[in-house]
Formats: structure tokens, sequence, C-alpha cells
């Protein structure tokens, strides 16, 4: 399933397979479930992250974006409620739904939009990264001990410890 994610809320044609895979997902369950709005907010969400990462919009074609719906319930919210997984990806210019399941999870599952990049993706932060910084790579030079060059006699050596270290 590639449904694109539009821009607008309004029941068109294509809104409507996407509504119609969330009600199939959702089932009678009404609470905590996505609808369509929140899928567009969602894909809007994971765009806004991708930019703030600072990955070009050429750079996020692959992306994924997982999304939980429901918000944060409270721990002491004791039973469990039906949520919408959901995973967007990104094509060259806008998202499309590829999974959307439900079930039924606990208060400690946060909910939210998720965001995974390709590997092509990560190298390039990874270097405009590295950019910024340079490395040291040469490892330091070995410590050079005196007792090994010099031979010092015990008494010296009991008389400067005793001056500089108070012994």
């Amino acid at each position: 399933m590639h449904l694109r994610i539009p821009p607008t809320t309004d029941l068109n044609s294509a809104n409507v397979k996407i509504a119609t895979a969330l009600a199939a997902a959702n089932g009678k369950a009404t609470a905590h479930t996505a609808t369509l709005r929140d899928l567009a907010a969602a894909a809007e969400d994971a765009e806004a992250q991708l930019a703030a990462l600072g990955l070009p919009p050429s750079r996020r074609a692959g992306a994924e974006a997982c999304h939980v719906s429901g918000g944060n319930v409270s721990n002491s919210y004791k039973y469990r409620r039906r949520a919408t997984y959901s995973t967007l990806r990104r094509g060259t210019d806008s998202w499309f739904l590829v999974l959307c399941t439900s079930a039924d999870v606990w208060p400690s599952v946060k909910s939210g939009t998720f965001i995974s990049i390709p590997a092509e993706a990560d190298e390039y932060l990874a270097a405009k990264l590295r950019d910024r910084y340079a490395v040291i790579r040469a490892k330091a030079p070995a410590p050079i001990i005196l007792d090994d060059l010099i031979p010092i006699p015990e008494d010296v050596q009991a008389s400067v410890m005793r001056q500089f270290f108070a012994v």
C-alpha cells in the first residue's frame, strides 16, 4: 500500500483511500486512534525533523516516519488503549502511507512521530558534521622514564623525596 499523504485533509478520491485504510486498521475504536488529519500532521512533523537535522530536501527521499497515535496517557491510567501505528515513507517531494495497523498498548508507550533516515542520508550528515572539526590521529609518544636513563642512588632519591614531598 503506497498512498500519498496529501497536504489537505479535504475528502477527495485520494483521501478516501487513506480514510478507508485507517477505518480498517482502527475498527470500531475512535479514542486515541489516528485520523487523516493526524497523518497529515505526522508528515509535516517528520519533514520538520528532517529539516532540523539539516538534511536538504533532495536527500530526504527514502526517509521513514513511524507515527503512534493517541497522545501520551498518564501512568495512573491502568488500562490498555487502542493506538494506530502508521509508517510513512518520503518520496522525492511528498510522504506516502505504506503501513497502517492498530494495537492495544499500555500507557508507557509514547505517541508521536519518530523518523529513520537511509544510510546515504546518514553518511551525508556525518560528513557535514565532520567538516566542522579536525581529528588528531597521531598517537602521543611513549613517556620517557628517567630511571631507565640515569641511575639515581637511593640516598639521593630519599633526600629529594623528603625535600619536595615532605615524606
